[in-house]
């Protein structure tokens, strides 16, 4: 008994999946960043989305620059920024046209790289807050953007607030100026240790996330909850529904036993893994993901027969827990000698494996937004050793009886 996979195809069909999920997901949310140089936006938006800003400091701070950054190109993150620029009198109305331009572009059809929110930073401790800025907050909101004004590296101790920064904050309130959220944002994007007295904490960061999603376009929350890092429910709860419906699709009522063969078996898995990667913003290597599935399922690029560490561990747990009586029936097939599972695999002993390996998956989509710098050097080998310490973690949580229960029903 053999059965053949063709690698190249399998790979083209975890790209055609992966980017069935993007499409699902709606474009992404595109945050623009105003405030002076030094303003502490880097810092924010890396707390919030796990990304550094766009190389800061640079440029020439009397020339109006808007740049627009996305990685990977398509993830659900895009930054709009001006680097090293200093807002000053007469240079509101250049940077307003340049964002008017931004707008019109995505109007006729370049909608990737539209605007959909503003985060106007400051940072408090230079108690300053100018006649530009004001005129810059009236105009973006003049052309339909919400804008948040946002008061950086505030110390705060539980309800007690650096005064200076509320005294900033209610001279920016003053201003009656069109705040989305209606108010000043007063946050602390890391935890402040100073040489002497108490340490400031994080705070304020999720009421500004938790505002702009309400915001913005309902077409692109679902991106913006993907790239946010400081709460995983949402990314969670879509994941968990994306393993349910694998795991539906895996079992048809009308089969009885229900048996997938191997190809199917790479298919639904792949699509799983492809899915929870875009509910948590994580960019899914396709050459990566197609060897690590390749790998635990079939155990080599070209095989005729044989299996790869997943398939051969369903094997043993299975005989483990529901002896011999179950190979019998033929819920798995082998290949005489060899104990290995070969063509088919019984979705009886597949499912609550498939359910362990999307918990497993979330695992290192979590581990990775918490270590974005990994994503970009995280190559075949970091997969699997990421994905083979999940799987073993989710299994030993999971007692012995995980397979026996299903049986019994």
């Amino acid at each position: 008994m053999s059965a053949e996979w063709n690698f190249e195809e399998f790979s083209r069909s975890i790209l055609k999946m992966y980017r069935e999920e993007l499409t699902e997901r709606g474009g992404s949310f595109n945050l623009a960043l105003f405030g002076d140089a030094g303003a502490g936006k880097s810092t924010l938006v890396n707390t919030v989305f796990g990304v550094e800003q766009a190389q800061t400091g640079i440029g020439n701070r009397q020339t109006v620059h808007l740049q627009f950054y996305r990685e990977p190109d398509d993830g659900p993150l895009g930054i709009w920024d001006t680097p090293g620029f200093e807002i000053g009198a007469g240079t509101v109305p250049t940077l307003i046209a340049a964002v008017e331009r931004t707008l019109q572009k995505a109007k006729q059809g370049n909608g990737d790289e539209s605007i959909h929110a503003v985060w106007f930073v400051t940072r408090s401790a230079t108690a300053r807050f100018l006649d530009a800025h004001a005129e810059l907050i009236r105009s973006l909101h003049g052309l339909g953007l919400p804008v948040f004004s946002v008061l950086t590296c505030v110390d705060r101790l539980d309800d007690r607030v650096d005064p200076e920064a509320l005294a900033l904050a209610e001279a920016i309130t003053a201003r009656q100026l069109p705040l989305a959220g209606g108010k000043v944002f007063l946050v602390n994007s890391i935890e402040t240790v100073p040489l002497a007295g108490p340490t400031y904490p994080v705070h304020g960061v999720r009421e500004l996330l938790d505002a702009t999603v309400q915001e913005i376009p309902e077409s692109v929350r679902i991106a913006a909850m993907a790239a946010q890092r400081l709460d995983f429910t949402v990314q969670r709860a879509r994941s968990k529904n994306i393993i349910r419906v694998a795991i539906a699709g895996a079992l048809p009522a009308h089969s009885a036993p229900p048996v997938l063969d191997m190809a199917s078996l790479l298919a639904v898995h792949g699509g799983m893994m492809s899915g929870i990667s875009v509910a948590y913003g994580v960019p899914v290597d396709v050459k990566a993901l197609t060897h690590l599935l390749w790998k635990i399922l079939v155990g080599g690029v070209a095989v005729k027969e044989g299996a790869g560490w997943l398939a051969r561990e369903l094997t043993k747990r299975a005989t483990e827990e529901a002896g011999k009586k179950v190979a019998a029936k033929g819920l798995i097939k082998f290949v005489p000698g060899l104990n290995f599972v070969v063509g088919a695999v019984s979705t009886v002993v597949g499912a609550p494996a498939m359910y362990t390996v999307g918990r497993a998956w979330m695992d290192v989509c979590e581990y990775l937004r918490h270590h974005p710098e990994e994503i970009k050097s995280g190559g075949e080998t970091r997969y699997l050793d990421l994905f083979l310490k999940c799987y073993q973690e989710r299994v030993r949580d999971s007692g012995p009886s995980w397979l026996s229960a299903l049986l019994r029903r």
